[in-house]
């Protein structure tokens, strides 16, 4: 297979109080302020194109993985269900020590977030703005997360997502710094550290998602190319444009929940995981004091 290769302190789980009408009207939502976010639903198809999501699958599985490309009876019959059952079918990369710590770097040092963000990394890798989004002025600066929050109406998106990647980088960092802590202690125990594995699985989970769907949009041309005789008569042309439109949004929503259920549950376990350990750095403060 052939694919171009694309190139703290502590935190803290961030909460707010809540009020009785909050838990009202949050419909069960956290209370957590800044919720991670592992990518941008309304960038992500947008910006990655199949030739960068095979690259980012040569660069987090060290080339072992497989990708079954989706067929045109597929295609034809809206086959998400078998789609998904080869997905479950397909074996998990197994990662050694060497390939997961590359992987996992590529995520929190390299440009990997910058991509399903869908911003630009600068020469110095800090992040630019969004793939061809106009330029917009920008009101940037050391602002408190809450000035943020309010402000949020008149970001550019840009800058937003800017914001949503750093949180979920020192996060991310944190989560590496407890694995590195657990390869200090006996075997048993750091061999029971995945978090930084299940954090590698979603992103490739994520990008072999977007390859499907680069090439179920493809296949899904080849068909609306097939022009009949009724094709020239303009009701028809406007009808056969609304299929299309539709095929492609529901496509479109069938990738993003896909790319999401590799997520599902990663939020809670990292910040549970950061508590835990919060927790007990605490608990040995204050048995040294």
């Amino acid at each position: 297979m052939e694919a171009s290769m694309v190139s703290a302190t502590p935190l803290m789980t961030p909460t707010k109080e809540v009020s009785s009408d909050d838990n009202n009207n949050n419909d069960n939502k956290t209370a957590n302020e800044h919720e991670l976010q592992f990518y941008d639903p309304h960038a992500v198809l947008r910006t990655v194109s199949r030739e960068v999501a095979f690259g980012y699958l040569i660069l987090l599985t060290g080339g072992n993985f497989e990708y079954q490309a989706p067929t045109l009876p597929e295609v034809q019959s809206g086959g998400q269900q078998q789609q998904q059952e080869s997905k479950d079918e397909a074996t998990t990369p197994t990662l050694d020590e060497e390939t997961s710590q590359l992987a996992y770097a590529s995520i929190v040092d390299g440009n990997v977030l910058h991509a399903v963000f869908g911003l630009k990394a600068s020469p110095n890798g800090k992040a630019n703005q969004i793939i061809n989004e106009p330029s917009k002025s920008s009101i940037l600066c050391c602002l408190p997360s809450s000035t943020i929050d309010a402000l949020e109406f008149i970001l550019p998106q840009s800058t937003k997502n800017k914001v949503k990647m750093q949180q979920l980088v020192e996060a991310l960092q944190e989560v590496r710094d407890l694995y590195h802590e657990s390869l200090e202690v006996p075997e048993d125990t750091s061999a029971s550290f995945t978090l930084h594995l299940e954090v590698i699985q979603a992103y490739i989970n994520c990008f072999t998602a977007i390859a499907s769907y680069h090439d179920q949009v493809s296949l899904l041309e080849k068909l609306n190319g097939k022009d009949s005789m009724l094709d020239n008569v303009i009701i028809f042309k406007s009808k056969k444009k609304k299929q299309k439109d539709k095929k492609l949004e529901e496509l479109q929503k069938a990738t993003l929940n896909e790319i999401e259920s590799g997520f599902n549950g990663l939020r809670e376990k990292i910040w549970e995981k950061l508590e835990q350990t919060t927790g007990a750095t605490a608990a040995i403060s204050v048995t040294s004091g």
